[in-house]
C-alpha cells in the first residue's frame, strides 16, 4: 500500500516538474551547419545536439528546427544525443535556421511544455555558373581580347626610356626636360603593362529573373578571370542581406579567398539595386578595362 502511494506521489511530482518552466534547466541545445557557403544542390549537414545534464529521465522530447526538421526522442540522465541532418538547397540565396523549439511532455503524454532556443545559423548558396557552351565561348573570346590588348597597348604610366622625335609621335609624348638636355626633340617610350587587371561591374537594375541571370554571368566571368590569372576588382549596386559587410566595392585581388568573398556577396544579394546604373558606372570608371554585366546592356544585355 505504502509503495503504491509512494509511486503515485513520485509520478505526480515528476509530472508537475515536467510541465514547469524549470524543467528545461538541465537541458543544453545547439545546432550548426558543417558548411555555410555552398553550391546549389550541394549537400551539407545541420548538426543538432542536445544534452540532459539532470539526474532525471525524460520520457518524451520533440525538437522542431525552424526551416529544417522535426524529431522525437527520450533521454536518460546525463546523456547527449546528436543528429546529422542532410540538407541540400537548389536555389541561390540566404537560408536561415534561426531557432529550435524543444517540446517536453508529461509522463502520460497528454500535456506538453516548450522552450525556444535561438541560434545564429545561416547558409549562403552561391549563384549557378553559366552552363551554355556558346555563351561561355563568347565570354572566353571577350576575355581573350582583353588579354591580347595587354601586349599591343602601351601603358603611359610606365616609361621605358626616350627616343628622338620623328614627327609621328603625339605632342604629349614629348619630354621637354630631356629635349633640353639633348639639344633636340626627345619623346618618351612606354613599356607594356606589368600586370593585367580589370574591373568587373555588376548592375542589378532589372527584374528578378534578369538579376539572377546577371549574377550567374558575373560568377562565370570571375571564374574565367581566375583561370586566366587576371587580377580584378569588383563593383556592384546589389543590396545584400544578413551582414554588416558591404559588397559595393571589393578591391583588386586574385585567388580562392577573393573569389569566394565576392560569391558570398552574390549569394546574399536581393533582386533590387541601391543605386542607378549611371551612378554605378560613375563609381567604377577608373581608367582600366571594364567588364559590365547589366540587364540594360553590357554582357547580360548582349547575350540574353
Amino acid at each position: 500500500m505504502w509503495a503504491l502511494l509512494f509511486l503515485v506521489l513520485a509520478v505526480y511530482f515528476l509530472d508537475r516538474f515536467a510541465l514547469s518552466p524549470r524543467s528545461f534547466d538541465g537541458l543544453e541545445y545547439q545546432h550548426y551547419v558543417t558548411k555555410y557557403l555552398v553550391e546549389p544542390d550541394e549537400e551539407f549537414y545541420l548538426v543538432s545536439s542536445i544534452k540532459n545534464n539532470s539526474l532525471l529521465f525524460i520520457p518524451y522530447l520533440k525538437i522542431n528546427i525552424q526551416g529544417a526538421d522535426t524529431s522525437s526522442l527520450y533521454m536518460l540522465p546525463r546523456r547527449s544525443a546528436v543528429r546529422n541532418i542532410p540538407i541540400s538547397l537548389p536555389k541561390r540565396g540566404r537560408y536561415q535556421f534561426p531557432r529550435a523549439e524543444i517540446v517536453r511532455g508529461d509522463f502520460l503524454g497528454m500535456r506538453e511544455n516548450f522552450k525556444k532556443f535561438d541560434t545564429n545559423c545561416e547558409v549562403i548558396v552561391y549563384p549557378k555558373a553559366i552552363e551554355n557552351e556558346r555563351i561561355i565561348k563568347e565570354f572566353a573570346d571577350y576575355i581573350g581580347d582583353i588579354i591580347v590588348r595587354r601586349f599591343i597597348m602601351e601603358d603611359p604610366v610606365l616609361t621605358a626610356g626616350f627616343a628622338e622625335y620623328t614627327g609621328r609621335e603625339p605632342m604629349k609624348a614629348i619630354s621637354w626636360k630631356q629635349s633640353a638636355r639633348a639639344g633636340r626633340m626627345m619623346v618618351k617610350t612606354y613599356d607594356y603593362s606589368a600586370e593585367l587587371n580589370v574591373s568587373v561591374v555588376l548592375d542589378c537594375n532589372g527584374t528578378a529573373d534578369e538579376v539572377e541571370n546577371s549574377l550567374s554571368i558575373a560568377r562565370t566571368i570571375c571564374q574565367m578571370l581566375e583561370r586566366k590569372r587576371v587580377r580584378y576588382d569588383f563593383y556592384s549596386n546589389m543590396v545584400t542581406v544578413g551582414s554588416m559587410i558591404k559588397w559595393d566595392y571589393v578591391p583588386e585581388g586574385l585567388g580562392s579567398a577573393h573569389l569566394n568573398f565576392i560569391l558570398e556577396g552574390m549569394g546574399r544579394a536581393g533582386h533590387y539595386a541601391k543605386e542607378s546604373s549611371g551612378q554605378l558606372l560613375a563609381r567604377a570608371r577608373g581608367g582600366r578595362e571594364m567588364i559590365l554585366i547589366s540587364p540594360n546592356g553590357g554582357l547580360n544585355g548582349g547575350l540574353k
